[in-house]
């Protein structure tokens, strides 16, 4: 007779297991050159979830075998139809051991941890990353994709005339960007004919978040005084860059991009040409939504852009049934929510 499967929501220590059991398995990929354990990993993994407010999920039988777990974190977004931010909640880190795969414990503990959220009311949004044959895995439990492109070029020397117009973005600057760029994200959700229409909320926590990811697990160890403090290139309100440094792969990733012109955007982006070669960074990454794509076409022969494969995309749903068979859009930059948990 097969066991039944429950869900359970842990924090540490409680969490100990089931960070081991997906990091053992996949240590040689996310955990060298970090620590010389797998232990030393999940502690450090531990604080990092505290510290971002990450929660551990985990499906077990009820002989009390961990089979399946998943990771959310907490986030708000904005939605047609409301004036106030709604709560959101993104999804990663969904594991299962692979003697134990083929035996329907990852859709388990989707499904049981959609249904969770669905129960307890408040979260109207979820997202998750997802690509190639996982997009279409995902799509049974009602995540719809949001398709954008992956342009990149290698950061060779910036053109040092335009580089005066653009300046290196303060915490000032991120801060007063952040709520004026909320506040446009709401009205054109607001303004969307599309009535499943959601954007998540630019805050400046948000690019922490992001910022500290790349930081705390996507890169070798970097000393302090060899960690760049800029957080972007700002000409003005209006127009401007947001980026993350990803030391481990030596590229520069844009996380958030706001022009007004074409002009403007060639500016910005040999700003981050000049902070990728100052790091030493080979390329600098841009990912561009449907609507992002008009903007960047003059620019694509000029900044030498390539179109690169990338193995997974934004893809979410809403939990009010209400939805239940519009047609979703996300909007603004996509690859601002990225999350690699």
């Amino acid at each position: 007779m097969p066991h039944s499967k429950t869900l359970h929501r842990l924090a540490p220590p409680a969490d100990s297991e089931a960070l081991a059991t997906t990091f053992a398995n996949t240590f040689e990929c996310w955990g060298q050159g970090y620590e010389d354990s797998v232990e030393a990993w999940v502690l450090r993994k531990q604080k990092y979830n505290v510290a971002n407010n990450i929660t551990v999920w985990i499906l077990k039988t009820s002989d009390g075998t961990l089979v399946a777990q998943a990771e959310t974190i907490q986030e708000s977004g904005w939605i047609k139809g409301c004036q106030d931010p709604v709560p959101v909640v993104g999804i990663g880190a969904v594991f299962v051991r692979e003697e134990l795969r083929g035996k329907g414990h990852g859709k388990a503990i989707m499904t049981q941890l959609i249904q969770k959220l669905k129960d307890e009311g408040e979260v109207k949004v979820v997202y998750l990353m997802a690509g190639g044959a996982d997009s279409i895995y995902y799509g049974q439990f009602g995540f719809k994709r949001a398709p954008y492109k992956l342009l990149a070029f290698q950061a060779d020397s910036p053109c040092s005339a335009t580089l005066h117009n653009a300046k290196s973005m303060s915490a000032i600057d991120l801060k007063r960007i952040s709520l004026m760029d909320s506040l446009a994200l709401r009205t054109k959700v607001s303004e969307s004919p599309t009535k499943g229409s959601f954007a998540l909320v630019p805050s400046v926590q948000r690019h922490s978040i992001v910022r500290n990811v790349y930081l705390s697990f996507g890169n070798a160890p970097v000393g302090d005084s060899a960690l760049s403090t800029s957080l972007g290139a700002w000409i003005d309100d209006h127009n401007f860059l947001v980026y993350a440094h990803f030391y481990r792969n030596k590229r520069l990733c844009i996380t958030r991009m706001e022009s007004t012109s074409q002009e403007n955007v060639r500016v910005l982006l040999e700003a981050a040409k000049y902070e990728a070669a100052r790091c030493g960074f080979e390329w600098i990454y841009l990912w561009l939504g449907e609507q992002d794509k008009v903007l960047a076409v003059g620019t694509t022969d000029a900044c030498g852009f390539i179109e690169k494969e990338w193995f997974d995309e934004p893809m979410f749903r809403f939990l009010d049934d209400t939805y239940d068979g519009l047609h979703y859009e996300w909007l603004a930059n996509q690859r601002y929510i990225t999350t690699t948990m």
